[in-house]
């Protein structure tokens, strides 16, 4: 930051802080050298925390510099009023989008404010309205000239706008001056619970990558909007729409605990309006409560991320959704709610039950002819039999799901698929068929970035490579799914991993950090199948026999002061 910095040297101790500044200056060179200018004031890292007041933070600036660059403010007050009135209103617009735009998008939140506001047709199309009275196309272009803003191109091909993160404070603070903040946030909030329910029904299908991409480009927009209706009174309908149909993408892409908080605040929302319209009446002009069907899914969609980090209130979830469908007499709700909760019956050891309700399920959705329904369905059929021991039948059942997938071009589920077969190949000792079926399913997790079953299926490589003796891979495959699974909040998971990499480190012979990498694992708060627990107590007994009891109690106790991170660090440095 220069000779402005009033003599303070860069070390160790602010390097950091001083490149974190800079970052959130977006590189401007006025802005930093205002910056420097406070360090007489603040060291860098009291400067860095008080910088959400940057345009009144940084004023001041050298006396010799013309008077539009002696503040920050200043600066881009000059920029700004040079645009003429439609480019300004536009500017100020395209502030509501954090992360930037699509053409699309701009033209849906900051045209004319008679056009109803659009969003992308089921197809991904731009709506189609009328004319942009506010000249969006000929503004955009305006505003790149003058530097307001940016073209960035994304993987989709199509082109995005942004701001620098300075500059959109500067349009923040100029929308909520000119009195329309309320109706852009409100229109951009639209937007986006129409391009979430846009995507909702073809992220199983052959785009699904391209839609699940989309999502996660548009993430921070779609935050934004949740949070605008988390805190406007009347939007807990629209709160409610958007986690509800953003529900799988959370799901899929491993928002696992982000997605449960938004649709936890979302329902306990839409709760409370409801309550409160009963209480005084619906008021004339005010938004409708949440209908029955947007509740089933968002408690469907919560759920599923409950289950999949091992929450007992998974259950409770399935249930209301279950009855809400029921009296809706959504059959494919209905068949979707059953397949889940037949997969918690099979993990409770409740095997009769699983398949009742695997059976009802698989009646309804093939009376709907609901195809992807009947494939979920099929492989929880598949994994209810095989717990009773009807291999045979089992393997037809993942077969039959694997077909209809394929025919879907779902690689979600069939990335399930396959696990489920290739776990069926190992436990009858077929290793090359296993390999196969699980390196097909990984292409296909990875392709759309599901991460919950890249962390299992890479689970099962690491099991198979195991048995296979190859050790420095199957080491490898444990330790990257532990830490997958560790993101996704799958304590069985990183549990099941932990114990994969011990039993490895032990036929390395590299017995202290198995020991040590055991007593960190049993430190995680994991209730695992007998299966797991049963190789967890041979791996312990293996080690405890080989170091003999007094070594092995030592490394225990150093393993109770290890962070997972470090036991797995170590443990995967020595099996390289």
């Amino acid at each position: 930051m220069g000779d402005r910095c009033q003599g303070r040297t860069l070390d160790a101790t602010n390097a950091l802080a001083v490149a974190a500044i800079c970052q959130r200056l977006d590189g401007l060179p006025l802005a930093i050298e205002l910056a420097a200018a406070r360090m007489a004031l603040f060291a860098p890292s009291e400067l860095l925390a008080q910088l959400d007041q940057r345009f009144v933070l940084l004023t001041g600036g050298a006396v010799d510099l013309p008077a539009r660059q002696q503040t920050l403010r200043r600066a881009i007050d000059w920029s700004y009023e040079l645009l003429d009135a439609h480019e300004q209103a536009l500017f100020y617009r395209l502030g509501v989008f954090v992360g930037g735009c699509t053409l699309a998008a701009a033209s849906a939140v900051c045209g004319s404010r008679d056009r109803e506001p659009g969003g992308p047709s089921p197809k991904g199309h731009p709506s189609r309205g009328p004319a942009v009275e506010l000249g969006v196309f000929d503004g955009i272009a305006a505003l790149i000239d003058k530097s307001l803003l940016q073209r960035e191109g994304a993987a989709d091909g199509q082109s995005r706008f942004t701001m620098l993160e300075t500059i959109r404070e500067y349009a923040l603070e100029r929308l909520e001056a000119s009195g329309e903040a309320r109706t852009v946030r409100r229109r951009h909030a639209e937007y986006c619970v129409a391009l979430a329910e846009s995507a909702e029904p073809e992220l199983f299908g052959r785009a699904g990558h391209l839609w699940l991409d989309r999502l996660e480009q548009e993430h921070d927009n779609l935050r934004t909007a949740l949070a605008w209706c988390r805190e406007r009174a009347g939007e807990s309908g629209r709160e409610l729409r958007l986690a509800g149909a953003l529900a799988d993408f959370w799901l899929i892409r491993g928002h696992h605990s982000e997605g449960r908080q938004w649709l936890a605040h979302a329902l306990a929302g839409a709760d409370a309006s409801a309550h409160e319209r009963a209480e005084l009446g619906a008021s004339a002009g005010a938004p409708p409560p949440a209908s029955a069907g947007v509740r089933a899914k968002a408690l469907h969609g919560a759920g599923k991320l409950a289950h999949v980090q091992e929450d007992a209130c998974a259950e409770a979830l399935f249930d209301e959704s279950l009855a809400l469908a029921r009296a809706l007499g959504d059959p494919h709700r209905i068949a979707r709610v059953l397949n889940d909760l037949s997969e918690l019956a099979l993990h409770q050891g409740e095997l009769d039950r699983a398949t009742a309700l695997c059976a009802e399920g698989l009646a309804l959705a093939r009376a709907a002819d609901d195809r992807s329904a009947v494939a979920q369905l099929l492989l929880g059929l598949g994994n209810v039999v095989r717990a009773q021991g009807d291999v045979r039948s089992a393997a037809a059942y993942y077969e039959e799901s694997r077909s209809l997938y394929r025919a879907l071009s779902d690689r979600h589920g069939s990335a399930w698929t396959l696990y489920a077969l290739g776990a069926l190949a190992r436990a009858q000792e077929h290793p090359r068929r296993a390999a196969e079926l699980f390196a097909e399913g990984l292409a296909q997790a990875r392709e759309v970035g599901d991460q919950e079953s890249t962390g299992w299926l890479l689970y099962q490589t690491g099991r198979l490579m195991l048995e296979q003796h190859e050790l420095a891979g199957a080491a490898a495959r444990f330790g990257e799914s532990a830490r997958l699974l560790q993101m996704l909040g799958s304590a069985v998971g990183v549990a099941s991993s932990l114990i994969g990499l011990a039993a490895a480190l032990v036929q390395c012979h590299q017995l202290a950090q198995a020991a040590r990498l055991l007593s960190v694992a049993e430190r995680q708060p994991w209730d695992v199948l007998a299966a797991e627990r049963a190789e967890y107590d041979r791996t312990v007994a293996a080690a405890r026999v080989q170091l003999g009891e007094a070594r092995f109690a030592a490394m225990w106790a150093e393993g109770r002061m290890m962070s997972l991170e470090q036991a797995m660090s170590e443990a995967l440095d020595s099996v390289r």
